[in-house]
This record gives structure tokens, C-alpha cells and sequence, in this order.
């Protein structure tokens, strides 16, 4: 009967009766690679295309809110406007991603084509 690893063994052990196994069966004994990347960078990355996503979805929104008032009646676009940034507040009172950038870019966009 073989032994196998138990908790007190290292790793040099560990490594050390792989060897020999690897040496009695007649072939290589693997080799440790490199190691892995750590999964912080994915996660960090992650969060940097939330963020620019959020810039996006407002600078967006502003855009649009611009073009309702250049495309469309001012009454008409003002209440349509105020509606999304209603909408927007609602959504950010429920946590909803993004809501917040929503409200901010209409609630700007709005105000730059009202009065300008």
C-alpha cells in the first residue's frame, strides 16, 4: 500500500514523492508552471468598465436630452425629459446600476438645452 499526503507533509514532500512516482512508472515528473494570475486583475478590471460604463450612460443621456430639445417641441420635451429624470430618481432610490449616471445626464443634458 502507497502512502499518500497527509496534512503535515509540505510541498517539497508532495513534490519530492510525485518525482519518484513520475521516476518508477518511467516518465518526466512534471514541472510547477508559472503561476497563475491572480483573479484581482479580472475583478479590478471589472470595475473599470462599470465606472466608464456609468460615463457612458450619462454622456449619453445628455446627448439625448440635447437632441429632444433640438428635435422636438420645447413642451414636449421638457416634460419627456423631466420624465426620465423622474424615472431615473426612482430607479436610483431602488439601487438599480446606472440609474444614477440616467438622472444625471438627462437632469443635465435638460437643463444645457433648456436654457441655452
Amino acid at each position: 500500500m502507497t502512502s499518500t499526503a497527509t496534512v503535515e507533509d509540505t510541498p517539497e514532500q508532495v513534490l519530492a514523492r510525485l518525482e519518484r512516482y513520475a521516476a518508477s512508472i518511467g516518465i518526466a515528473a512534471p514541472r510547477p508552471g508559472p503561476p497563475a494570475v491572480p483573479s484581482t486583475t479580472s475583478h479590478e478590471l471589472r470595475q473599470i468598465g462599470i465606472e466608464a460604463m456609468g460615463y457612458v450612460v450619462g454622456l449619453a443621456c445628455c446627448v439625448a436630452a440635447i437632441f429632444a430639445f433640438q428635435l422636438l417641441d420645447q413642451t414636449i420635451a421638457t416634460v419627456l425629459i423631466a420624465g426620465f429624470v423622474l424615472g431615473g430618481a426612482i430607479a436610483t432610490t431602488r439601487h438599480f446600476p446606472l440609474a444614477l449616471w440616467w438622472t444625471l445626464g438627462f437632469a443635465i443634458g435638460g437643463v444645457l438645452a433648456r436654457w441655452s
